[in-house]
């Protein structure tokens, strides 16, 4: 069982070769009040940035705003 109110929208970032750092959806994270844990479901496996560090960031969902990949032309 989760609760609509506790989903958050899986994103990672990354800079275009223009200079624009561009967001990618790669998935969904809710909580489980069955085992009162976080569990996230990647659709995307996020890439690594030039030091090596892979960085995901969960926003509530549908409330992050900005260019994304799959919005705009690369």
């Amino acid at each position: 069982m989760t609760n609509d109110d506790e989903k958050w929208d899986v994103i990672s970032f990354r800079t275009d070769k223009r200079g624009i750092t561009r967001r990618i959806n790669l998935g969904i994270a809710f909580v489980s009040f069955e085992n009162e844990m976080i569990n996230i479901k990647l659709e995307a496996l996020p890439l690594p940035d030039v030091r090596g560090e892979v960085w995901v960031r969960l926003f509530p969902k549908g409330t992050h705003k900005g260019p994304s990949f799959d919005e705009t032309d690369q």
